[in-house]
């Protein structure tokens, strides 16, 4: 939530107290960051339900306004610039970046959590300065909602795999090399994306999320997967089967890599069922017999209670590669062969 500055709470105050009613349309009180279908109840004039596109809401005094969404208009890096072929193809109100490449990049999908978007995932992250390739952010169908779970091919799921699609296609994309890289719910999806196409998939990175037991998994690529012990909303464990949708639901690092192993075609080796602990994380992995497919999980022993993208700040002891986060990211996703 952004912090009110005094002018803005005088000017919302100034207004009408009277609320609009049920029939408030596109545009209610007349502004237009407010859209579609108001509060019932009594209360200030811009207690709207809904924002329009490109504005977010912010809560004040039982109602709420609705603010300009603020879209990062360049990068940091003087390799980094904005790419607007990628966010024509990864749909409504995506952003994406093209950093120290021109042709034949790698790309990078970054996936938001539920009810964000690519816009708020690319103010979040700064991979569009990390990341030597395309990066590009696209927002769910529906639109600020989250992304499927299952490959069950319902209409939701076309749709989106469409925008996933659509950028892979991308002239300037290099097919060996797409990435997928997800949060919360997005990491969800990354998930559901190894199993059903892997096979254009380099690897997935599952941030702070668990998995579904999909219907079926045709395909299989690397994985790298970060997580905090202490996360307070997808916490990492194994829910009794069917606790959501009737899917198996599985989050505990061993029974992810149990799962993972489970599809490989062939045999494994792994590096212990207590892992290998260094510092704060303990990394669980594994590697396929006869083939580069890797998977590696980075759990976080001693971090902070939340859930969020950034699951450690800074670099604290035992973390990846000594280094932070999105930088780690950065160096292991090219660095597989």
């Amino acid at each position: 939530m952004r912090t009110l500055s005094v002018p803005l709470m005088l000017a919302l105050y100034s207004g009408s107290v009277l609320g609009k009613g049920k029939n408030c349309v596109a545009g209610c009180d007349g502004e237009a960051s407010h859209c579609q279908k108001c509060d019932s109840r009594s209360g200030y004039d811009w207690s709207c339900d809904v924002c329009c596109k490109g504005y977010d809401s912010i809560s004040i005094a039982g109602g709420h306004y609705c603010e300009k969404h603020k879209v990062p208009s360049h990068c940091t890096a003087s390799t980094c610039s904005p790419y607007p072929a990628a966010a024509t193809a990864g749909g409504q109100d995506a952003v994406a970046f093209r950093n120290n490449c021109t042709k034949n990049c790698p790309l990078l999908i970054m996936l938001h959590g539920a009810g964000g978007t690519g816009e708020v995932m690319a103010e979040d992250s700064a991979m569009m300065d990390k990341f030597q390739g395309i990066i590009a952010y696209p927002s769910s169908v529906p639109y600020a909602t989250g992304w499927p779970i299952v490959a069950n091919n319902d209409s939701n799921w076309e749709a989106n795999m469409r925008i996933v699609q659509n950028l892979i296609a991308l002239p300037d994309v290099d097919p060996s090399r797409v990435y997928t890289l997800g949060f919360s719910s997005g990491g969800f999806y990354s998930y559901a994306l190894a199993c059903a196409i892997g096979n254009q998939l380099k690897a997935s990175v599952v941030i702070s999320a668990l998995k579904y037991v999909q219907p079926s998994c045709p395909h299989q690529n690397n994985i790298l997967h970060i997580h905090s012990s202490h996360d307070t909303y997808n916490v990492p464990v194994d829910p009794p089967n069917g606790t959501k949708g009737g899917y198996d639901e599985i989050g505990y690092p061993t029974t992810l890599r149990s799962n993972w192993i489970g599809n490989l075609k062939g045999g494994f080796s792994t590096n212990g069922a207590q892992g290998a602990t260094s510092g704060d994380f303990t990394l669980f992995s594994a590697k396929a017999t006869g083939s580069s497919l890797t998977f590696d999980y980075w759990f976080y022993l001693n971090g902070p209670s939340r859930h969020a993208y950034e699951v450690y700040d800074n670099v604290p002891a035992g973390a990846p590669d000594g280094l932070e986060m999105e930088s780690y990211i950065s160096t292991y996703l090219p660095a597989l062969p």
